[in-house]
């Protein structure tokens, strides 16, 4: 993007993964209700990762979706859209960004299903998720099971 700066700002946080179960033990996660006898929503323990996070408007590289699956754009949002709200999210951001995702890919379609609140506290996410299909994510999460495109 033109009239970036050229020196990185990165900051260092930590980043919670999912550790995976013992061994030989199956990966289970219920996003519905839980089955009888279980008291977690799955058997995932966190396990936090240091991580440096560059501020990628900094950066003076160019970046594109053929060499880098992605590439920054600009996208004009308004400063008082209540992050909260769901509608109002749906209703203010999601076809601004169904514009900025048609102009910059060349896609004929662009389907926004579902965002995640990546914000509050473990108390919270644990009365939030269960029994909900999208609630406050407390993890780093990039998948997306097919049978949830169901639910979603």
């Amino acid at each position: 993007m033109p009239g970036l700066p050229s020196s990185e700002e990165s900051v260092t946080a930590t980043i919670s993964y999912a550790k995976r179960p013992s061994e030989g033990e199956p990966l289970e996660t219920y996003l519905c209700e839980l089955p009888e006898g279980k008291t977690r929503a799955n058997n995932v323990d966190p396990k936090d990762v240091e991580t440096t996070i560059t501020d990628l408007r900094t950066v003076s590289k160019e970046f594109t979706l053929a060499q880098n699956g992605f590439r920054l754009a600009q996208l004009n949002v308004p400063d008082d859209i209540n992050w909260q709200d769901g509608a109002e999210v749906k209703r203010l951001y999601y076809p601004r960004l169904e514009e900025l995702l048609l102009k910059e890919t060349g896609a004929t379609r662009v389907h926004i299903f579902d965002h995640t609140l990546r914000n509050g506290t473990a108390k919270e996410s644990k009365y939030v998720l269960l029994g909900a299909l999208s609630g406050i994510c407390m993890q780093t999460d990039v998948c997306q099971w097919l049978c949830m495109t169901v639910c979603r």
